[in-house]
């Protein structure tokens, strides 16, 4: 059998505590100076420290399984085989060098002080004696073990690019990695007069059975944009639309006439038929700028939708709305009992907890933002014509807490904003949206191309990721809203376009 060797940096566990379990038939090798940085991560109250133990906790699981505690000792390295899973075809094993060699001239990049050096030098051993490591493999499972090649997997980029100087196969962890973006920014369809109108008039329009054929086939789990212009006869502005493209439950358009473009309605995509966007002209006193403002408005106020994603550039409004539409909703309609807002805790220099002070007023400065869109919300409380800011704050009304306060918490009655998402990993929004219960909906916001957090980047955070799964699998409760203008002011519209 040929496999490759994988070998893991520290952030790959830390990003992804299941990550062990995520390389198939493929043997997991994990350097000794990995547990090392583990166990200094242990003790620490975020989601790193939470990984850092669910990876230690795993790894002890499997060490106290006699079947899997296998050790086997060499001249040049003692390899700790910790677990054996289908049908031994996959192999997790630890590695310890008991001699060290750094292979090269290049080595005086190298600073055995440094952890991230001593995995680069560990790594450097690992592919020295690959060979030997899979003989041994196999002589002890007495099958034919032959290594395709060895690869470190890393999100850090320096490390990758440090330790392609020393020829060394590199990738990112792809498990979460979209393969490329969504690309329905500004997507619009046109079509003909007659259609727009039986809109406005029946607030609906019924795909004809000829036109639905191939809607109807693949039982709303994700339809080609490509195929379904050509079924239903519309046109789009994209110019080249790719094979991969699709069209998902919940989507939201501009419709255009074809024969006057000023002739146009807004539409949601539900399948077998396209539902007018009712004309919201305000929501708790803020009125919508753009149509996106108006699809993500829709989705914020429907009933049958439990799960929305805003995902756009600074400024589009998406937590200034997600507020307004949150208050109208507990305030006014009485549909839910309280509102959470929350957003991750990013500290620039030391961390919070040398900050003096209580856990709530250690995280205020970070809840900064939230409480701006809460005071220009009620910059005019006769406007709103309710209960004052300050009484809602009092009462627990409207609660705001940074995210590691609702780990474990359930969420029943509750409308709930989670700010800044694009700084969460896909685990972390996986555990968010798990909090939710009985009766509660959950609004996740962020722009994926500010990110404050090192080993996520556009393709890969939580939020994209999360969005694009719910796109991609057609949960009719969900919507995803993509923003592409700024709405702050000039200056920061400008800002988001050229800088």
């Amino acid at each position: 059998m040929q496999a490759k060797l994988y070998v893991l940096d520290t952030n790959i566990l830390l990003y992804d505590p299941d990550s062990l379990n995520g390389f198939e038939e493929h043997v997991v090798c994990i350097p000794s100076v990995v547990l090392e940085e583990l166990d200094k991560f242990k003790k620490d109250n975020n989601i790193r420290g939470l990984n850092a133990r669910k990876v230690i906790r795993k790894l002890d699981t499997w060490i106290n399984k006699e079947h899997y505690n296998i050790i086997i000792k060499n001249t040049n390295f003692d390899i700790h085989i910790i677990s054996t899973r289908n049908d031994l075809n996959s192999i997790v094993f630890i590695i310890n060098f008991i001699t060290k060699t750094k292979e090269g001239a290049k080595t005086l990049l190298l600073d055995e002080n440094k952890n991230d050096d001593k995995i680069i030098i560990d790594v450097q051993n690992i592919e020295k004696y690959k060979e030997k490591i899979f003989n041994v493999l196999s002589d002890k499972y007495n099958f034919d073990l032959k290594i395709k090649n060895m690869i470190f997997v890393s999100k850090d980029l320096h490390l990758r690019i440090k330790a392609k100087l020393f020829d060394i196969l590199t990738e990112d962890y792809r498990k979460h990695k979209l393969v490329k973006l969504p690309s329905f920014n500004g997507l619009y369809l046109t079509v003909p007069s007659e259609i727009i109108n039986q809109i406005y008039s029946k607030g609906e329009y019924f795909f004809e059975e000829t036109h639905g054929k191939y809607i109807f086939e693949n039982n709303y789990t994700g339809y080609s944009l490509k195929k379904f212009l050509e079924e239903t006869g519309f046109s789009s502005n994209y110019e080249n639309i790719d094979a991969d493209t699709t069209i998902n439950y919940n989507d939201y358009f501009l419709i255009r006439s074809n024969e006057n473009e000023k002739h146009s309605v807004l539409v949601r995509f539900v399948g077998d038929k396209l539902l007018k966007v009712e004309n919201i002209n305000e929501v708790f006193g803020i009125y919508p700028k753009n149509h996106k403002q108006k699809f993500f408005i829709d989705a914020l106020l429907n009933d049958t939708i439990d799960v929305v994603f805003g995902i756009g550039v600074a400024g589009s409004g998406k937590t200034l709305l997600s507020i307004a539409a949150g208050l109208y909703l507990t305030l006014e309609q009485k549909k839910y009992n309280k509102i959470i807002v929350t957003r991750p805790v990013i500290p620039f220099g030391r961390d919070i907890g040398f900050l003096p002070g209580s856990a709530e007023e250690k995280v205020h400065p970070y809840m900064l933002p939230i409480f701006d869109n809460i005071d220009f919300i009620f910059k005019d409380e006769e406007k709103v014509n309710v209960t004052s800011k300050d009484y809602l704050m009092q009462s627990d009304l409207i609660s705001i807490m940074p995210l590691p306060f609702i780990r474990g918490r359930s969420f029943n009655n509750s409308f709930i904003i989670v700010d800044e998402a694009q700084n969460l990993t896909p685990l972390e929004v996986k555990t968010i949206l798990t909090r939710v219960g009985e009766n509660s909906k959950i609004v996740l916001t962020g722009d994926i191309f500010q990110i404050d957090v090192p080993y996520i980047d556009e393709r890969d955070n939580g939020l994209i990721v999360a969005a694009e799964s719910f796109r991609e699998n057609n949960i009719k409760n969900s919507a995803v809203i993509f923003f592409d203008h700024c709405e702050r002011s000039i200056v920061a519209d400008i800002a988001s376009q050229i800088l």
